[in-house]
């Protein structure tokens, strides 16, 4: 059903974009009590959260997927025949006591070999803070183990007013430096509402 919404919003974005240089579409997906808002001017989209209480910038060349509902994301243009996924994941502040047991339950209580609390099948292998991104949050670069394939991941531990936010870019290490700028190009545009 998401993925009909998602088709029709595209075709009356295109329709309308034509038409006119700037436009607002709002999209009701009734999935739980989420608003969901895509705003198109002119060739850029922006998700709006309200929920959640984010934007971001949609680019043209970032395919946006079906995600549970609180994630937001897609995956990047094959590089070596590898996609790059970027996830947007919300969680309730009620669930953690918290931002910082928010980060330690995301990535801090964890070292080499220990799976984490979210997962049953990553296995932690590397983990270290970066400087990158400190306007959003604290920042961190893991390289994870799951079936037999390693991951590296850049995460962003963050919070608006309504949620805490882990942004989770997820890469093999030959394709994580070729998609940083455009990870880099998306999360310049992620804005607190």
């Amino acid at each position: 059903m998401k993925k009909l919404v998602s088709l029709f919003t595209i075709i009356l974005a295109t329709k309308f974009c034509i038409a006119q240089p700037i436009h607002q579409i709002n999209i009701d997906p009734t999935v739980q009590e989420n608003d969901f808002r895509m705003t198109v001017i002119t060739d850029t989209a922006v998700h709006i959260d309200s929920t959640n209480g984010y934007s971001v910038a949609v680019p043209e060349w970032w395919n946006i997927l079906e995600t549970p509902p609180n994630f937001f994301g897609g995956i990047f243009p094959a590089v070596d025949s590898i996609e790059n996924a970027l996830i947007f994941k919300s969680f309730k502040k009620s669930k953690f006591k918290g931002l910082v047991d928010f980060e330690n339950w995301v990535v801090n209580d964890y070292s080499m070999g220990q799976t984490p609390a979210w997962s049953n099948d990553h296995t932690m292998l590397l983990k270290k803070r970066l400087k990158d991104f400190q306007e959003l949050g604290n920042t961190y670069k893991l390289q994870l183990i799951r079936g037999g394939k390693i991951y590296d991941c850049c995460y962003i531990i963050t919070e608006t007013s309504n949620a805490y936010i882990w942004i989770d870019f997820t890469a093999t290490s030959t394709t994580y430096p070729k998609n940083f700028d455009k990870f880099k190009e998306i999360i310049n545009t992620y804005k607190k509402l």
